[in-house]
């Protein structure tokens, strides 16, 4: 008997230590391109005025998102507004992270454009690459992560890469390119922190505490570019325009 009511009350201690703990999902994508550590202190110093310590976890988009969405975990670390639309139980705080902007990337510039007729890449998880492919009636292939993708542009697998502007410096650096074209799908998007509708009396506070860590340009550092990436290595890039101008930014002068 003495066994099962000492039992009973560990039981009761874990599930009230879960309950009390406060768990925010970041895609799995997101973690690789920027690095873990990078977002566990952006959201500790967004939640630290709050006097929460979040628990960070790492999970693949859909999933994470659903888990937030029925209200299993508390909120995720950002997303583009756009990507956003099907989750009706999560509140956007209002005061952008960063801004993000979709881009086609090629070796060969004559590729650097959009096409039913061939299979570009895109990376696992990334809604944004998903729901632009969808909208254009595009053959888009899915690939784990950024290093997949480079290899299987460097090896003529694929013409083009859809993705993002945030880029891990140590995989586009390691990936030995010394050149690559990008071209400009969108204008630049927002992306924003979610919590779910139950905290919904964190949203000011939440709102306060990411505009004074961005005054104070605190925040801005952690969401590398591509152009932040290129700075640390041999590499050249060029983008180009809808009128075939280019602009080339190259790390290497």
């Amino acid at each position: 008997m003495p066994k099962l009511i000492t039992s009973i009350i560990c039981l009761f201690l874990s599930v009230t230590s879960w309950a009390a703990t406060y768990v925010i999902n970041v895609s799995e994508g997101l973690a690789y391109q920027i690095g873990k550590d990078k977002v566990q202190t952006a959201l500790r110093e967004i939640y630290q005025p709050l006097s929460i310590d979040p628990t960070v976890v790492y999970l693949p988009s859909k999933r994470g998102l659903a888990l937030l969405n029925n209200g299993e975990i508390d909120a995720d670390a950002g997303r583009i507004d756009k990507a956003m639309a099907s989750y009706d139980n999560l509140i956007q705080v209002p005061y952008p992270l960063s801004t993000v902007r979709l881009f086609i990337y090629c070796l060969k510039s004559k590729d650097c454009r959009p096409s039913e007729q061939v299979g570009h890449l895109i990376v696992q998880g990334t809604l944004i690459s998903e729901q632009f492919c969808k909208k254009r009636q595009l053959s888009c292939n899915i690939v784990a992560n950024d290093t997949s993708a480079f290899s299987a542009l460097q090896k003529n697998y694929a013409p083009s890469l859809i993705a993002n502007d945030r880029f891990a410096v140590g995989t586009i650096c390691a990936s030995g390119m010394t050149e690559i074209y990008a071209r400009p799908l969108t204008e630049e998007l927002k992306a924003y922190h979610y919590v779910h509708k139950k905290h919904a009396d964190l949203v000011p506070k939440l709102t306060r505490s990411i505009k004074n860590l961005m005054d104070q340009n605190l925040l801005q550092g952690r969401f590398q570019s591509l152009m932040d990436a290129a700075k640390e290595c041999d590499l050249k890039v060029t983008f180009l325009t809808d009128t075939q101008s280019e602009v080339s930014v190259d790390s290497r002068k």
